[in-house]
């Protein structure tokens, strides 16, 4: 698996990515995402890229057809405004979400997010990469959450490792 930031890409490798991601998203978020940070992310333009605490990150493994796309990460105000991770069926319960919220605690340094009670998945994710809850509320859609927090200190270590091309991830489930 290959982890990418597209802040480093041409624009229209960027405008591609996005356009792939855009609808990654749609078809396999399982509606477990907010109207709002799908909106943040669909807006998004090649130039906002560059704002301190915006990252876009996609997690792909090598096909036969080259590249393919297993997640897709994208964080804004860092996670204020818009914090989702999008695993392809395929790949899920094979720490790329947790790959992908790792790397953007490494890229931008620190993340707030929210996450439903009942999405345990996500929650195991986010405490896989090293975050910490810090308060329970009522989100958006009305549900309880959890306020997660993470950071990167000096005398940070990744306890999660991101699994190199040609790992078993990159295999077909049988």
């Amino acid at each position: 698996m290959q982890i990418t930031s597209l802040d480093t890409v041409s624009k229209p490798e960027w405008q591609k990515q996005h356009d792939q991601s855009v609808l990654f998203i749609k078809k396999y978020s399982g509606k477990r995402i907010t109207t709002e940070g799908f909106r943040h992310f669909a807006e998004l333009t090649y130039t906002d890229i560059s704002r301190s605490g915006v990252s876009f990150l996609i997690a792909t493994v090598r096909g036969d057809r080259g590249p393919t796309l297993a997640g897709v990460s994208f964080i804004s105000g860092y996670g204020e405004h818009a914090c989702l991770i999008v695993v392809h069926p395929l790949y899920r319960g094979r720490h790329v979400g947790t790959s992908l919220m790792s790397s953007q605690l490494i890229k931008i340094g620190k993340i707030s997010c929210n996450v439903a009670l009942d999405n345990v998945q996500s929650l195991q994710m986010c405490f896989n990469a090293g975050l910490t809850a810090g308060s329970l509320h009522i989100g958006p859609t009305g549900k309880p959450c959890l306020r997660l927090h993470g950071e990167i200190r000096n005398d940070y270590t990744p306890t999660t490792s991101i699994q190199e091309e040609g790992e078993p991830i990159c295999h077909v489930p049988s």
